[in-house]
């Protein structure tokens, strides 16, 4: 946002909605690779996602509320702080804890942190997903579909990008990784075709937005379902050509997996932190000592937030499952104790 860079690189704001599309279709190639390989049961899946979600997103929450309250005491109340009221702040709190600010026509999300709407998309997927997967036929599928209906419309058409990334994977699997030429081919054609998507369209209708059936929604949701395409199809080139990759994979897979392991913290806690910078810091955004803050200080304490929230999702894990184990001994006790004398 230009009020809160000072005007730098305003330029990448457009391609906001590409780039969670992009997320949705590696989110999907990404659950179908750990259902493959490691969550082979409902209850593994469950606890896993539930550690990878709120590992972040609870620490998140606490982090928009107490930043988004410092800002409103002690910042400059510039117009995006003084457009979020308390009625609303009560609301979209406890909707982002259930993730469920986005269902039908919906658009809420806490405070300042405007990107956490799109979890309001990805946890109905891992939600929906994991019911097929592992439950029963055919009940698995009538789950699914309620499940759809009640999340809405804008929420069921996305859904196509996240099972995208999905097939990617299954097909991967199943297609030898040593045709090189092939897949280079894919990987260029579709590199191509997705920088002249994002260079020559321009989306009319956020992915958020509630669903109409107008010329302008199905334009736009074509758009982001080509793009999705491109990203499949750009994933499985690097496949079909990942044996002679694999020396350049191996010098950077590394640092690349290094920051891969703080995404989500980054793509959680950006936000209110740079709002939080603009809004304090003693200089206007555009002098370069707040400019600096928000494009080096806030990725570093994103970061550093990281090493305690997202790169621990292991302790989660394990809070989790003891809470579980607690309320399953609970349970037990209420219903012995009801059934006795």
């Amino acid at each position: 946002m230009r009020e809160f860079s000072g005007g730098l690189l305003w330029q990448i704001n457009p391609y906001g909605q590409d780039a969670v599309t992009v997320f949705f279709v590696l989110s999907g190639f990404v659950i179908a690779y750990v259902t493959h390989r490691r969550e082979t049961d409902a209850g593994t899946y469950a606890l896993h996602r539930a550690a990878r979600i709120y590992s972040v997103a609870v620490p998140a929450l606490l982090l928009t509320l107490m930043l988004d309250s410092l800002s409103s005491h002690f910042g400059k109340s510039t117009s995006i702080l003084t457009h979020w009221t308390a009625a609303r702040d009560a609301i979209s709190f406890p909707l982002g804890v259930a993730f469920l600010g986005e269902v039908w026509s919906g658009h809420l999300f806490p405070g300042t942190n405007g990107p956490y709407w799109s979890l309001g998309f990805e946890v109905p997927y891992y939600l929906i997903f994991g019911i097929v997967h592992f439950g029963r036929r055919p009940w698995n599928w009538i789950g699914a579909l309620l499940l759809l209906a009640v999340f809405g419309p804008k929420i069921a058409l996305m859904f196509a990008s996240w099972l995208i990334g999905l097939t990617c994977y299954r097909v991967s699997i199943r297609v030898p990784c040593s045709y090189t030429r092939t897949g280079l081919v894919l990987w260029l054609t579709s590199t191509v075709a997705l920088i002249a998507i994002a260079a020559l369209e321009t989306v009319g209708v956020p992915i958020y937005q509630p669903l109409e059936l107008t010329l302008a929604d199905m334009h736009s949701y074509l758009h982001y379902l080509l793009l999705s395409l491109m990203v499949g199809i750009n994933i499985l080139g690097l496949h079909l050509a990942s044996d002679a990759l694999l020396p350049v994979a191996r010098r950077i897979g590394r640092p690349i997996g290094w920051l891969a392991g703080a995404s989500f913290s980054l793509y959680l806690f950006h936000m209110p932190l740079i709002i939080f910078v603009a809004e304090v810091s003693p200089w206007p955004v555009t002098a370069w000592p707040t400019r600096t803050m928000v494009f080096i200080g806030v990725p570093l304490a994103a970061l550093a937030l990281a090493e305690i929230t997202e790169r621990r999702k292991d302790l989660w894990r394990d809070g989790l499952l003891t809470m579980a184990n607690r309320l399953r001994l609970v349970s037990w006790a209420v219903i012995l104790r009801g059934g006795g004398p």
